[in-house]
């Protein structure tokens, strides 16, 4: 396999962040079975690709009927990254209300679903690839919060680190204060008196200066209450504000769906009358064609993931052969010098001589 320039230009190397990244184990269900090699390799926040597919080879589905469908994993904090459902609808789906399980699990209901499409054999519940990249930036977050969760960690074992290391520091500056006040022990009563008097005019400074800043703490913590009610019930409006903005807009949304699900039902029924005949022309000849640009997709991903291992192992040979040829050259270069120091000290004897 031939690498070209370009090849060495347009690859990838991973990043320590892409290895912290990779460190955090992915929350499962991203990917959908038998898909493209590439897949696996993607980011949760990028799409998964509209492309052209053999029918039934790759099934989009975000979990089995009757199961929870959006999960937030042990542990994970509260995130107010989306607080208006933009980037992820979180939209309810029947199919996956846990308290429809009993509904779902009768024999007749799954064969009706299983008809109708919305099912597979095995249970799974069936969404469109649109769905399913939506699903994958809620996993999305859930990585991302793992994430978080393994820096705060890693910092605060540095955080540990750092205080351990103050902590011998100020034991080692109490040893010597304490030599050095053991040293002045030693010295005559007037000194020791005077500097009793002075430790119990320290100790009273301390006692004055406590009594302050236990007076500072608790104004200070009475005063962040009230800024903490205050804000609550500052969010609180807003929230409240916000539900009624959702509820007009979902009100008018749901009426001119209507309006144009009836417009939509009306030109299907001409359209299907009229495209009826020519899907059944060219069903097979789309089915032939869509295979086999699947299956080219997929070599080429293959022998694309191939060639760039293969272009790192060279670049790791180049670079092994580069460091034994420079070795070389030194150890020549290290017998020349010898040589000549031994010719030069001959040449002095002999002059000696």
């Amino acid at each position: 396999m031939e690498f070209s320039y370009f090849d060495l230009l347009t690859l990838y190397r991973p990043t320590k962040i892409d290895e912290l990244i990779s460190s955090v184990k992915k929350p499962r269900g991203g990917v959908p079975k038998n898909g493209l090699p590439a897949w696996d390799q993607m980011a949760l926040s990028s799409k998964l690709p509209m492309c052209k597919m053999p029918q039934g080879i790759v099934v989009f589905s975000r979990n089995k009927i009757g199961r929870k469908l959006w999960k937030t994993g042990k542990d994970k904090k509260f995130s107010i990254y989306d607080p208006n459902c933009i980037e992820v609808g979180y939209k309810y789906n029947a199919l996956h209300d846990e308290h429809l399980r009993s509904f779902f699990s009768r024999r007749a209901n799954r064969d009706f679903m299983l008809k109708m499409g919305l099912i597979n054999k095995k249970g799974e519940v069936i969404c469109t690839l649109k769905e399913f990249n939506e699903y994958r930036r809620h996993l999305n977050k859930i990585h991302v919060l793992d994430i978080e969760k393994e820096i705060a960690r890693k910092r605060e074992i540095e955080k540990e680190n750092q205080l351990l290391l103050m902590m011998k520091k100020f034991a080692f500056q109490d040893l010597e204060s304490s030599i050095k006040k053991s040293i002045n022990l030693k010295q005559t009563k007037d000194i020791k008196e005077k500097r009793k008097r002075e430790a119990e005019e320290r100790e009273q400074s301390c006692v004055l200066r406590r009594k302050r800043y236990t007076e500072r703490v608790n104004k200070l913590a009475k005063r962040r209450e009230e800024e903490r009610k205050e804000r609550i019930l500052k969010g609180y409006l807003q929230d409240e504000t916000i539900r009624n903005r959702i509820a007009l807009a979902n009100e008018l949304e749901y009426q001119k769906r209507i309006a144009t699900l009836r417009y939509w039902h009306d030109s299907e029924v001409l359209r299907q009358s009229r495209l009826k005949t020519q899907r059944l022309e060219n069903k097979m000849k789309q089915e032939s064609q869509i295979a086999a640009f699947w299956n080219k997709k997929k070599q080429e991903q293959r022998d694309k993931i191939e060639k760039n291992k293969k272009i790192i192992e060279n670049l790791e040979t180049d670079t092994r052969l580069r460091i034994a040829l420079r070795n070389k050259k030194l150890q020549v270069e290290a017998i020349r010098l010898e040589v000549k120091l031994a010719y030069i000290i001959c040449i002095m004897f002999d002059n000696v001589i």
